[in-house]
């Protein structure tokens, strides 16, 4: 189900476009804002502004891709792993069994070097 969806680009020019048309604005901005303020103001606003709209682009950007910041594949073997540790594991007839059956599940550090069933 997923696998259409991750697998669909996003147009590389529909964000070049936005990041152009932001970065020509941010240039355009000081020229705006000179005859209203001082120059260590103008200096002080323009950067504060890029500040937030380049966090904004950025995260925009992050949203578009989701599977390229979590780390979807690691966690599903995770679980995968635990499921058929849950489904392999004899039933336990009494408390006093001493965790024999029980196998650990893998570190979170190793998340990637499980390979999907």
């Amino acid at each position: 189900g997923c696998e259409r969806l991750f697998s669909s680009p996003v147009p590389p020019t529909m964000a070049r476009h936005t990041i152009r048309s932001l970065w020509l604005w941010i240039f355009c901005l000081p020229f705006g804002l000179a005859g209203a303020m001082g120059p260590a103001q103008v200096a002080l606003w323009t950067f504060m502004i890029c500040y937030i709209f380049v966090g904004i682009e950025e995260v925009g950007a992050q949203v578009e891709q989701p599977f390229e910041i979590t780390p979807m594949t690691g966690l599903c073997n995770v679980i995968m792993f635990c499921l058929d540790e849950i489904f392999e594991m004899p039933p336990l007839s009494t408390c006093d069994s001493g965790g024999e059956g029980l196998r650990e599940s893998p570190p979170l550090e190793d998340m990637g070097k499980l390979e999907l069933l």
